[in-house]
């Protein structure tokens, strides 16, 4: 198999603490900074992953957010 280059890059991003400042269970303020450094990555073809331990709806209301 040849030496193939994949087109993009995958980075996950953990919720709580790094893309808001949360308070847990609640949300927290958006860490501006970060997101639009992320914005950008996604606008170059690049892949998001939003890693969380939160599950059902905290994890609904963290995907809502994002």
């Amino acid at each position: 198999m040849e030496n193939e280059t994949v087109p993009f890059k995958t980075i996950a991003v953990d919720f709580d603490g790094t893309l808001c400042y949360s308070k847990w269970p609640e949300l927290g303020q958006p860490n501006l900074a970060l997101i639009e450094y992320l914005q950008e990555w996604k606008r170059n073809g690049n892949k998001l992953i939003l890693w969380t331990c939160r599950a059902g709806e905290a994890l609904s209301k963290a995907v809502e957010w994002c």
